[in-house]
């Protein structure tokens, strides 16, 4: 089973939402979608939410061995890969994890201008799981209160290759 870690059990979807509001946030973050999905009986990576990467220790990281994605988690970051805020790591030395997430917070910083840095709060520590490339890299599923439908569900590549169709699918201009 996978868990966040915190003082609010995010496995209450009524507090996973009322959290991301009194944050002021309109989007969840990846581990808080994972908690919904979970709440819901869906399978879901096993992962971690960690503040303060000091706390990381090898009986903390073994359920994730050898390797595992770790994430910036931040509400000011949309495209975290981009900017260096998503690496797949192996994670048996807990002080070789910890240097790699501060490496990874002070590259994603690296690329925005002082007064505009985003806020970082924590990173997400996620199962590396295999995937079969026919699918793509990434699925972006999203939901939407729709005027005209009512609610809807749409279900499409996501990353890196949603942005490449974009690309070649949009009108020429």
């Amino acid at each position: 089973g996978s868990h966040a870690a915190g003082s609010q059990d995010l496995t209450d979807q009524a507090a996973v939402f009322a959290k991301a509001a009194a944050e002021g946030r309109r989007n969840l973050h990846e581990f808080e979608w994972y908690a919904i999905l979970e709440a819901r009986g869906l399978q879901v990576p096993r992962y971690l939410y960690v503040t303060d990467p000091a706390r990381l220790d090898a009986s903390v990281l073994a359920p994730f061995a050898p390797k595992a994605i770790v994430k910036i988690v931040s509400p000011d970051i949309a495209h975290k890969s981009k900017i260096g805020g998503v690496k797949a790591v192996a994670v048996e030395d807990p002080l070789f994890v910890r240097f790699v997430l501060q490496a990874m917070q002070e590259e994603v910083l690296g690329h925005f201008p002082e007064g505009e840095k985003p806020k970082i709060e924590g990173f997400l520590i996620a199962e590396f799981v295999p995937f079969n490339q026919a699918l793509g890299h990434e699925v972006l599923i999203g939901f939407k209160e729709a005027p005209s439908f009512g609610p809807t569900v749409t279900l499409s590549k996501g990353g890196a290759d949603a942005e490449f169709f974009a690309q070649w699918s949009a009108p020429a201009h």
